[in-house]
């Protein structure tokens, strides 16, 4: 059963029809975290950071909090053909976990985006 302290990476994106997405990515085990925002094409990672034990520590204890591990794999709003569309990656050591969204997000998104603002000192929407 997948844990929060066996989360090797997180890999996220964001994207729209409109306004700004944005990627970042942690390696739980490094402290590497890495930051980028886009207008609908992909950019290498513009804003790099080293994340200290305490913060790495709180970024896994929020995800808890917001049951990240919970989330469904595919949240769609079949209505809205050109919303937003998000994908998470959460690896583990010996898995991968993916997950996907377009017009829709898990209940707890807005308050994962806040952790990761928090986290790495810039916007993630």
């Amino acid at each position: 059963m997948e844990n929060y302290n066996d989360i090797r990476q997180l890999k996220v994106t964001t994207d729209g029809y409109v306004g700004d997405g944005y990627a970042a990515c942690i390696d739980f085990e490094t402290g590497k975290a890495c930051w980028s925002a886009s207008a609908l094409f992909y950019q290498p990672p513009k804003y790099l950071k080293t994340l200290d034990t305490e913060a790495l520590d709180a970024l896994k204890k929020g995800m808890a909090e917001a049951g990240v591990l919970q989330w469904k794999k595919k949240y769609y709003d079949l209505s809205c053909l050109d919303g937003p569309i998000w994908e998470m990656t959460l690896v583990f050591e010996d898995c991968e976990k993916r997950l996907v969204g377009t017009a829709a997000y898990p209940e707890s998104w807005e308050d994962f985006c806040g952790l990761l603002s928090e986290a790495l000192g810039k916007d993630f929407k």
